[in-house]
């Protein structure tokens, strides 16, 4: 262990083979953090304290054949996860074309694809196919997603691994009993016992007694569901992570890092972070403002960030670079000399890097560097055993309470509301307090010293507003959410947030347009949003990288393209004709920030 004064505290530690990520995981001993070495597991001591770090144990892998096709990858474990919903430790084996799942006593075994046979098919088990898989993550709540060349494949995990979790803990020490896993002795004798196809088979997890079509459907329903998750433009996309606190993947090219949320109905065009496709630099700033070099991995922190390792192949150093929340890019620590990847945030807050160089004879042994940058660990992502249900009523959150009083202004008595605003024909009951709290127009038309002579009055009209975007802004006043907004909705809802001084929905709804735009529609998006307030300004400017990413697609619509001319001559030279686009169905996708 040798100390370096870069930064606050600077750790690197040495090992005897590659190093491919590491993982925190929980059982009876505490929160402990493992190496995956090659083809050994490491203990890594110290993890859940801010003090010294140092190796522990070292367990060789034990492949184990797999239970349809025999085959054993013989591999070291890549990309690593602990996935709290099962209490195992799930990774890829071999050339990236299957999972594994790491069992009782250090053993693995494919749960899903092939050790040796690529493709791209969706299924249950070993009969998924996978080609050349670069990032694995878990929501922990039994989906887990990885990323290959072609899709974002979905792997719905079998109710029964968490059943085996809850019903069989596994004692001993992590290192011991790789990372705690959640199955059984007898279910790993049952994968041995099946392999090839088997059935029956003794030992506990084994079928005996149970016909071959009986054996097939428990099989089947025992085993991993692989399906794509519809996700446009992933081509280009090397890194992900889940965000447990939007239940959304953060993906990432080189260049740019994207959102793809989750929840039922949601877009399958991923929205703009920060960064822009094909344009290099390491520039901080506000989503497409920002600029990258080469991103190399990405983790996302306790507080929603998205931790990216930025690397610069001229200087042949790496940078840490923080997304926020707000979409903001900050650099926490830059010329960590070499290439690093597979970042990983331990209990402890400190952050881990794996070394990525190329091993020559004068290159060092590999290596894991550990950082601490003030980082907040990710509890979601905590080896934690699933909570038990929770009994009694359910508790109490502000967003509920908030929705549940605006629910009862609704009803034909009122409930505690104290004003109507009328939006055409239709009268909304609301609070003042909180139209006020939320929103500096409402504040100022009720504040009685401001002068509008609405202070005491029971009705408020809204003139030239929709019903309709006034009942889902509404909605987001008391709750700070609107979930999906309609299509048709999308442009007066942001208008009207506009109008009654509520950015944080007029940028939502922007990030909604520019997920959906597409080449149909984004010359009149454009004109509108350069009409507009400079609120709008973000959703321009994302408006025009789109453009100059799809210029083939928009040149090949003369009418609009004209239009688009006609109307705002000067945004369509910008866009078509000056020097950095390079004219119409020119490629813009390879230029230097500075």
């Amino acid at each position: 262990m040798a100390e370096r004064p870069l930064w606050p505290l600077t750790t690197t530690l040495h090992f005897n083979a590659f190093v491919h990520g590491c993982i925190a995981a929980r059982n009876e001993e505490g929160l402990q953090t493992i190496v995956a070495e090659g083809n050994n597991l490491v203990l890594l001591r110290g993890s859940d304290r801010r003090e010294g770090l140092a190796l522990g144990q070292r367990r060789p892998l034990r492949w184990l054949p797999c239970r349809n096709s025999g085959e054993a990858p013989m591999a070291g474990l890549r990309e690593p996860v602990w996935d709290p919903f099962t209490g195992s430790v799930f990774g890829f084996a071999c050339r990236g074309f299957a999972i594994v799942r790491l069992l009782h006593g250090a053993s693995a075994a494919v749960v899903a694809g092939s050790a040796r046979q690529a493709g791209n098919k969706e299924g249950p088990g070993a009969s998924a196919r996978f080609n050349g898989l670069r990032s694995l993550t878990t929501d922990g709540q039994g989906a887990m997603y990885c990323l290959d060349s072609k899709h974002v494949w979905k792997l719905a995990l079998p109710a029964a691994w968490k059943k085996a979790y809850h019903d069989n803990p596994q004692p001993g020490s992590v290192a011991a009993a790789a990372a705690a896993a959640a199955p059984a002795p007898g279910e790993q004798r049952a994968y041995a016992a099946r392999a090839g196809g088997g059935g029956g088979g003794g030992g506990r997890g084994g079928f005996r007694g149970q016909g071959p079509q009986e054996q097939m459907q428990r099989q089947a329903h025992d085993q991993v569901q692989v399906s794509i998750l519809p996700c446009k433009d992933v081509e280009d996309i090397m890194h992900m992570a889940y965000d447990p606190l939007r239940h959304a993947l953060v993906l990432a090219s080189g260049h740019a890092v994207y959102q793809r949320p989750l929840r039922e109905g949601a877009a399958e065009q991923p929205t703009l972070l920060a960064g822009c496709e094909g344009c290099e630099g390491d520039t901080d700033g506000v989503g497409a403002e920002a600029r990258f070099c080469a991103v190399m991995g990405l983790v996302v922190d306790g507080t929603g960030a998205a931790i990216v390792l930025d690397y610069d192949e001229d200087e042949d150093t790496t940078a840490v670079r923080r997304v926020g929340p707000d979409r903001k890019v900050t650099t926490l620590a830059r010329d960590l000399e070499g290439a690093w990847g597979a970042p990983a945030i331990l209990p402890n807050g400190y952050l881990a890097l794996c070394d990525n160089r190329q091993r020559f004879n004068d290159t060092p042994p590999p290596q894991l560097l550990v950082l601490d940058l003030g980082l907040t660990h990710n509890a979601c992502h905590a080896a934690t055993r699933p909570p038990h249900p929770p009994t009694g009523p359910k508790p109490h959150t502000l967003p509920a309470d908030l929705s549940a009083l605006l629910a009862s202004a609704g009803q034909p008595e009122g409930g505690s509301a104290d004003v109507v605003v009328q939006v055409g024909d239709k009268g909304f009951r609301a609070h003042r307090a909180v139209l006020g709290a939320r929103s500096t127009y409402f504040r100022q038309r009720l504040d009685p010293g401001a002068g509008f002579g609405e202070a005491e009055q029971l009705h408020l009209s809204l003139p030239d507003a929709s019903p309709d975007a006034f009942e889902l802004v509404l909605r987001y006043m008391y709750t700070d959410s609107v979930g999906d907004i309609p299509g048709a909705l999308l442009q007066p809802a942001a208008e009207l947030a506009d109008r009654l001084l509520l950015p944080g929905l007029c940028e939502e709804a922007g990030r909604q347009m520019l997920a959906a735009v597409c080449a149909e529609s984004v010359v009149g998006l454009l004109l509108w949003a350069e009409q507009r307030s400079a609120s709008f300004g973000e959703l321009l400017l994302g408006l025009k990288v789109w453009v100059r990413e799809h210029r083939e697609e928009v040149v090949a619509l003369p009418g609009h393209t004209m239009r688009l001319m006609v109307e705002a001559p000067e945004l369509a030279y910008e866009l078509f004709f000056d020097a950095s686009g390079g004219g119409p169905g020119g490629d813009a996708k390879r230029q230097r920030v500075q």
